[in-house]
């Protein structure tokens, strides 16, 4: 079935055959299996490239390719569709075939043909020897139309009807175009394209663009941008707020419209926002002209490119067109009668300039189609002169586009009732972190001096690399490549240079255990592609004898409550996961996988950083018995909760300990200066000092010692601290580093556990007591916890818990956003919602009005940092002693 209606097939009386035309007559269907017309193709990318043009829009490009076979395509099932439209069929064999994606790409290395010898970016179409063409013009690149549609499955089979009741026959949704759309050979078409536009970046350097529209599902919408290997299409048009909004949706739809394509938008890969085209009515008419702020607003500021249509910024709405008036060849195969279902022409009317004869686009009255009839008061030239106008909304939005908020920055997405609210910006940018940092590159950079001032020598940053933040970053998706929300590599070395001008080492939060399942290496193994198929830890499960019901290995449970096993359905395996499920466990018995880390780590270390914090460390081995792990019989726990099991077999075996020595060999190589490794280990205290190693075989420098939050509280007494800080002095081996830490992104604030007048006594603990001190953002004012209702939480071990235990497990009070001072969001950011909720106290607790006052946590802060630097406290001995029952003090004296 025809887009435009009626049998996609015409006689051609000369040939005595029929040819393919999936849309008007006039435009017969190429060939993309023909190995000529592909080269005919890029050689017309080639010459347009060559005038200099910028890229290509490429039009309708899931329809390249076809099924072979030519099958009939289903019905659609459409109400809507009489047996004419083409909606009346389900196109499955004619749109988005495998070869379009393939297409796109050839095309796309096409545009960096000339990409590569100007070094200026096209977009990309298709067809080769056209690309180069157009290339060759000097053209920028392609915006490539109808693209699905390249290709036909070669039998030509029927393709099913669709089911759509209001389709009649010889209407296009009639069918399922399972056949003539989105075929394989399309895809590859695309890849093709895109070769032939980096012939010309390699030849000038110059990056062209190709850009492509295919209405299609999400996984072959996606498909179109091809792979990392083999790239297709720069962009491919997200139709998302087209096809599923319109003006009965409501605030939760338009939620569901957004994320769906941020939450899966391939790695690497860039987002943009369509609103409108000259395929869809106006957003005026769709939405109602109150909307088109709104939406312009929706289109310019979330993180992508936007794509306007023309009009869009002044507000115009549709333009009513007779039959009589009618030129779109949509509506006139529909007929008189069902025209207005079909036409195009209303969004398509002249673009209304100003209040004379036809509105400024023509100085003839009549245009080849009709000008809206409210031109004398909806014009471009009253829109500039008015003081409130779409326009000058318009002007406003692109001009915040320019911002590093926008440009670089993240966004936070909510329904709040009946209203969706968006917050695009540096929800992070302004919070340097002195440990476990959340913070934008550029932002950390610019409160160095900051850091420098209250003393600190060292920043750890919580994880930067890309990933889709299921866990905070802590769920990584590439190791050796920084997120965007984060910034840029070239942020990360300003950074490094920056800190180094100001005596500061930087230091990475490294996250060995797990991967993100978005990794390259988690979706190649579950395809079972060498060398990933046992990248991770991976079994089959066995069956319940009583239910004969597949059930995972063993009993394991995870951190984030729940078993620790996940089936995978296309692998048809379980795999493990000691936390989230979107973090699947790495199988450290794999040499290659332990090379991979190697790897990840000496990337790191080669470009400037002073160390690793290692996450979660315990848990890199498990037994390969696989054997159930006996019940703890904590009366508190429910069967899902972590502690209900005692995990003897699952952390702290005997390879973690060698493992961490062979990192802290590879660290070794790295001198001038040495380089520093930090273990995260909730151990008892003999199996936590395991991680400094032996004299022969040293492991991390320090593992964390954790003993002043898990061994004291506020109700602890003296002598509770007393044993919390002596074997940390006494106990340690020979020439090992002690270290101190009273709070983390893990536990409680200190204010919050000890109560706001002990807030300075526990920093004078760790900031005197012999050792390295560990201070997390915010302490050094005597930050507290913030309350953050089940509406608000992010953290998914809290969401794990559910909206009754959430609190007990939930870490987002202790991460809320760094007070600098007393402005909007405690100047964390210019946006009143922010990630997590500003604490509300901020007014009167945040670093200006410390720095301000007389006496405050701040000031006793630098006091203590400052004594850091004195010869007792850098090599003096200690003494710590309990005097009477409430008092525990310690001295630090030089012999």
């Amino acid at each position: 079935m025809s887009n435009f209606g009626g049998s996609a097939w015409e006689w051609r009386e000369e040939r005595q055959q029929y040819y393919l035309h999936q849309f008007a007559i006039q435009q017969a269907d190429l060939n993309y299996r023909s190995p000529e017309v592909v080269e005919e193709v890029k050689d017309v990318i080639r010459y347009w490239m060559s005038v200099g043009i910028d890229g290509f829009r490429i039009d309708a490009v899931p329809y390249l390719f076809e099924n072979e076979s030519l099958p009939d395509e289903p019905l659609s099932g459409d109400p809507n569709a009489v047996d004419t439209d083409a909606s009346y069929l389900s196109h499955i064999y004619t749109q988005n075939q495998n070869e379009t994606f393939d297409m796109i790409q050839q095309w796309r290395e096409v545009v960096d043909e000339f990409s590569a010898k100007d070094g200026v970016t096209r977009y990309i179409d298709l067809l080769d020897n056209v690309i180069r063409y157009w290339l060759d013009k000097g053209f920028d690149g392609f915006r490539i139309d109808a693209v699905n549609w390249l290709f036909e499955n070669t039998s030509l089979a029927d393709e099913p009807l669709s089911g759509n009741t209001n389709a009649n026959e010889d209407e296009y949704n009639y069918l399922n175009h399972i056949y003539t759309s989105n075929q394989p050979e399309t895809f590859e078409m695309v890849q093709q394209w895109r070769e032939v536009v980096e012939e010309y970046k390699a030849q000038d350097g110059l990056a062209r663009a190709l850009i492509t529209e295919a209405y299609a599902d999400l996984e072959n919408t996606f498909k179109y941008m091809g792979t990392e290997e083999r790239p297709g299409a720069h962009l491919t048009f997200n139709f998302f707020m087209i096809s599923q909004l319109s003006n009965t949706s409501t605030a939760q739809d338009f939620y569901s419209s957004i994320t769906e394509w941020i939450d899966n938008v391939p790695q690497g890969k860039w987002s943009d926002w369509v609103l409108g085209n000259h395929d869809q009515h106006r957003i005026g008419s769709r939405f109602g002209s109150e909307l088109i702020d709104g939406l312009n607003m929706i289109l310019q500021w979330l993180p992508g490119t936007a794509v306007t249509y023309n009009g869009e910024e002044i507000g115009m709405v549709d333009t009513p067109v007779s039959w009589e008036e009618t030129v779109d060849p949509a509506g006139l195969n529909a007929g008189p009668e069902r025209y207005q279902l079909f036409s195009r022409d209303p969004e398509r009317s002249p673009y209304q300039w100003d209040n004379t004869t036809s509105a400024g686009f023509s100085n003839n009255t009549n245009t080849w189609l009709p000008v809206n009839s409210n031109y004398l008061t909806l014009n471009l030239a009253e829109e500039i002169n008015a003081n409130v106008s779409h326009y000058k909304v318009y002007q406003n939005l692109v001009a915040e586009r320019a911002s590093k908020t926008l440009r670089r920055g993240s966004v936070n997405i909510t329904v709040i009732g009946d209203v969706l609210a968006f917050t695009s910006g540096h929800l992070r940018e302004y919070e340097p972190r002195l440990v476990a940092n959340l913070g934008h590159l550029p932002g950390i950079e610019e409160k160095l001096d900051y850091l420098k001032d209250i003393g600190v020598t060292g920043v750890w940053l919580s994880p930067i690399f890309r990933s889709p933040m299921a866990d905070f970053g802590y769920d990584i998706a590439n190791f050796t490549d920084i997120d965007p929300i984060f910034g840029t590599m070239d942020d990360f070395d300003d950074l490094i240079k920056k800190a180094d001008t100001l005596g500061l080492r930087i230091i990475l939060d490294f996250v060995p255990n797990h991967s993100s399942d978005e990794h390259e290496w988690f979706k190649k193994s579950i395809k079972k592609i060498d060398p990933f198929t046992d990248y991770y830890i991976w079994h089959d499960g066995k069956v319940n004898n009583v239910s004969g019901e597949r059930i995972p290995p063993n009993n394991w449970l995870s951190v984030f409550r729940g078993p620790a096993w996940e089936w995978n359905e296309e692998r048809g395996q379980y795999y493990y996961h000691q936390f989230a499920v979107k973090q699947p466990d790495l199988n450290f018995r794999n040499p290659q996988l332990v090379d991979e880390m190697k790897d990840a780590m000496t990337f790191w270390l080669d470009r400037g950083v002073a160390g690793f914090r290692v996450d979660a460390v315990p848990f890199l081995f498990e037994v390969t018995s696989l054997q159930d792990e006996p019940l703890s019989n904590d009366p508190k726990a429910l069967p899902d909760d972590y502690l209900y099991l005692v995990h003897n077999y699952t952390v702290n075996l005997e390879e973690t300990f060698d493992m961490v020595q062979q990192w802290r060999g590879l660290m070794e190589a790295y001198q001038e200066p040495e380089r520093l490794m930090m273990a995260e280990a909730y151990a008892d205290f003999e199996t936590t000092l395991r991680y400094y190693g032996t004299p022969l075989s040293p492991g991390a420098h320090f593992p964390f010692n954790f003993a002043l939050i898990t061994d004291v509280n506020g109700n602890s007494t003296p002598a509770d601290f007393l044993k919390a800080t002596k074997k940390w002095i006494d106990d340690l081996p020979p020439g090992a580093l002690s270290n101190w830490v009273i709070g983390n992104h893990d536990n409680h604030r200190v204010a919050s556990r000890f109560g706001r007048e002990l807030v300075d006594g526990l920093n004078m603990l760790a900031l005197l007591l012999p050792g390295v001190a560990v201070t997390y953002n915010g302490e050094e004012i005597g930050m507290e916890d913030t309350y953050v209702s089940w509406e608000q939480t992010k953290d998914p071990q809290a969401l794990d818990a559910g909206p009754e235990r959430y609190l007990q497990y939930t870490r987002d009070p202790e991460r809320t956003p760094f007070q600098w001072d007393d402005t909007t969001s405690s100047g964390f950011s210019n946006s009143e919602v922010t990630w997590l909720p500003v604490n509300p106290r901020y007014p009167e607790l945040n670093v200006e009005a410390q720095k301000k006052a007389s006496v405050s946590h701040y000031h006793v802060y630098k006091l203590l940092t400052a004594a850091r630097a004195t010869p007792t406290v850098q090599r003096g001995d200690t003494q710590v002693e309990v005097i009477g029952d409430h008092v525990f003090a310690f001295t630090r004296y030089l012999t």
